[in-house]
């Protein structure tokens, strides 16, 4: 066992526990891909994702009923969520957000560009329609590369013409 993987376990323990010391709604995010599975991890440093998903577990089933706590779990991974997660009591309910549509996506280009300076030439719409099966993040990622890349370009351009 690493000394991370003890970190991580304790992590779940402290922070179930402190959940559990209040009588009101609380929630927790758990988010991360390699504790969805059991044996998933390969060379993680002899299964600590997996204690680190069975101490989850534990501490999910020790909840009392008398306690308000929501644990949510987030992923883009649905399809490799160990069934042990899904088991009632646990995360009981699936709600599947899809990728957006095409007018969705046009309005993800304007609020990732709506701080930078854009060419009139730009078509976000035209954009948002060649995107099709682009997530958000994925066209926020489209944005970032492009404001770096335009920079990277006027810094050269600036250099070039100072020399």
């Amino acid at each position: 066992m690493t000394p991370h993987t003890h970190t991580h376990q304790s992590y779940v323990l402290d922070v179930i526990k402190y959940l559990g010391n209040f009588l009101y709604v609380h929630s927790f995010f758990f988010f991360t891909v390699s504790l969805l599975k059991r044996g998933s991890s390969v060379g993680d440093a002899g299964g600590a994702a997996d204690r680190v998903l069975n101490q989850l577990l534990t501490e999910m089933d020790g909840m009392s009923a008398k306690k308000t706590v929501f644990i949510i779990g987030a992923t883009n991974r649905p399809d490799i969520i160990d069934p042990a997660l899904l088991r009632p009591g646990r995360l009981d309910q699936l709600i599947y957000i899809p990728l957006p549509d095409e007018e969705s996506r046009y309005q993800i280009f304007k609020a990732c560009m709506r701080k930078s300076p854009v060419s009139k030439d730009v078509d976000l719409g035209a954009l948002a329609k060649y995107t099709q099966g682009f997530s958000g993040a994925d066209i926020t990622e489209i944005c970032q590369r492009a404001c770096k890349y335009a920079i990277r370009e006027n810094i050269e351009k600036v250099l070039f013409c100072s020399e």
